[in-house]
């Protein structure tokens, strides 16, 4: 092969593999906007008692994202997220877990 065709055959390549990128990112955009998009997030409130108890859900402080469940603090009248008998205080949002079906 020449220099010139080395060349071409180079160029070409490289063109490819940018194409592919941006076909990448799309990708795992849509991806994203998927798997977010039926994640309904709430507000937390650790004295509402509309939060069902007892039940695993996701909780989350913009940072992570953790399954946990809704329980009373035994004699403060309060309500906490748990996860092992542990308190997690830093608690911003939940969301029922809704996995898709296929």
């Amino acid at each position: 092969m020449t220099h010139d065709v080395l060349k071409l055959a180079v160029g070409m390549l490289l063109e490819s593999e940018a194409k592919v990128q941006e076909e990448l990112a799309v990708l795992e955009q849509e991806y994203d906007d998927l798997y977010y998009r039926g994640i309904e997030w709430k507000k937390y409130d650790s004295t509402s008692r509309d939060i069902e108890s007892h039940i695993d859900h996701l909780i989350t402080n913009d940072q992570l994202i953790l399954i946990a469940q809704h329980a009373s603090i035994t004699g403060t009248g309060e309500y906490s997220e748990m996860i092992n008998n542990s308190l997690i205080g830093w608690v911003t949002h939940y969301a029922k877990i809704n996995l898709p079906t296929r």
